[in-house]
């Protein structure tokens, strides 16, 4: 049941995935990282993605279709340019003048631990939709 529309679920996240890997060089990681992965794949340097989906809700333009949240985590502790990744992030899933699947909503920045350390690197949330039709 609702195989086309789950496709395209898998489409958008694999797009996500390989959009934000490519413009960022970051590593990108669903819903969690764990130690783990940041030691042996990472090395211990915190510059990674972290996307969670959210919950759906109906479109106010459409009957079929719906619209779903995304939320995007960023640790780096090597970058300088905050501002200028979060363009990098928006225009990597936003595309040329929007044209891309997602659509940009808000972003804030902040620090998050270093593990068990007493350093603290940059983070960043953004917050995105993205829709697609269903048919029930």
């Amino acid at each position: 049941m609702n195989e086309p529309t789950k496709e395209r679920i898998s489409k958008l996240n694999m797009y996500l995935i390989a959009k934000l890997s490519e413009n960022t060089g970051f590593n990108v990681y669903q819903d969690n990282v764990s130690e783990t992965e940041l030691n042996e794949e990472l090395n211990g340097v915190y510059d990674y993605i972290i996307f969670s989906t959210g919950g759906f809700s109906k479109s106010d333009t459409s009957q079929f279709t719906l619209v779903q949240e995304i939320s995007i985590q960023v640790a780096t502790e090597n970058t300088d340019d905050l501002d200028g990744l979060q363009v990098d992030i928006i225009t990597s899933l936003e595309g040329i003048s929007g044209a891309g699947p997602y659509y940009f909503l808000n972003s804030t920045k902040g620090q998050i631990q270093k593990g068990q350390q007493d350093n603290y690197v940059d983070a960043l949330e953004l917050n995105f939709t993205r829709s697609f039709k269903y048919v029930c």
